[in-house]
Parts: C-alpha cells; sequence; structure tokens
C-alpha cells in the first residue's frame, strides 16, 4: 500500500478522519526513521512527513502522525502524555507499537 493511501486509512480508522493531509517524502537517513515538519502561517497549517526509504512504513507513519495530530490540536510536539496515550491507542487497536 502507498504511503498516502496508508495515510488515508490510518487517518479515517483510527484519527476520525480529523488529520489534514501533509506532504510525504521519502528520504535516505542514518540517524530518522521518520521527521514531522510543520507550520502555520495564518489560519494555513503547512505540514511535511518524511520517511527514511527503508524503514517499517506503518509504525513510522503512524508515530509521524500522532505527531501531525499534536500539531494540529495544539499539543506539545513530543513524546510526553499525548504521544504515550496514542501510542497505547494505536498499539490496542491494531497491534503496532509506534515507539
Amino acid at each position: 500500500m502507498k504511503y498516502k493511501k496508508l495515510f488515508d486509512f490510518y487517518n479515517k480508522t483510527l484519527f476520525n478522519g480529523v488529520l489534514i493531509k501533509p506532504m510525504i517524502k521519502l528520504f535516505n537517513s542514518k540517524k530518522y526513521l521518520g521527521l514531522f515538519d510543520g507550520y502555520a502561517e495564518g489560519e494555513y497549517l503547512f505540514c511535511t512527513i518524511k520517511l527514511e526509504r527503508l524503514c517499517e512504513k506503518h509504525s513510522t507513519l503512524l508515530h509521524e502522525m500522532v505527531h501531525l495530530y499534536q500539531f494540529q490540536f495544539n499539543h506539545k510536539v513530543n513524546h510526553g502524555k499525548s504521544f504515550k496515550a496514542w501510542r497505547r491507542r494505536i498499539k490496542a487497536k491494531t497491534g503496532i507499537d509506534i515507539k
């Protein structure tokens, strides 16, 4: 399944379709499996999810989607309480641990 279709599937099934569609890019990295970048310009949000080409696509995409959710709904974009709550929810529903 391609990343955009995978994003749409998880957005609908796990996030109730509320996430804005980011630009999804593949990159090569020895340091990161995925990166989230977002910024606001007036009332508009612009977001990019970058995924390392050889990463485990489901868990890494879901990890970055949680950061997108945090950004979009004004939570701190980190691995704190909000992230851990989503991690538990995603693991319970899919069996995927997003670490």
